[in-house]
């Protein structure tokens, strides 16, 4: 489920939990989405942002 990380990552940010926040935003943006919608490709969007703010490459996920 997608959404319910996303709000992890949020809460991880706000704390300023940076390792932890890495690591659930890679798992946001490796995921793959049932049902894609506006809130998922935000999610995913904000997740790939985040991670390229810091430089940190994501490993593509195996299709």
């Amino acid at each position: 489920m997608l959404i319910p990380k996303y709000y992890l990552l949020e809460l991880y940010l706000e704390n300023n939990d940076t390792t932890s926040a890495v690591n659930i935003a890679m798992q946001i943006v490796n995921q793959k989405v049932k049902i894609e919608n506006t809130r998922t490709i935000k999610a995913q969007a904000r997740a790939g942002k985040f991670l390229k703010e810091l430089e940190v490459n994501a490993p593509q996920a195996d299709n």
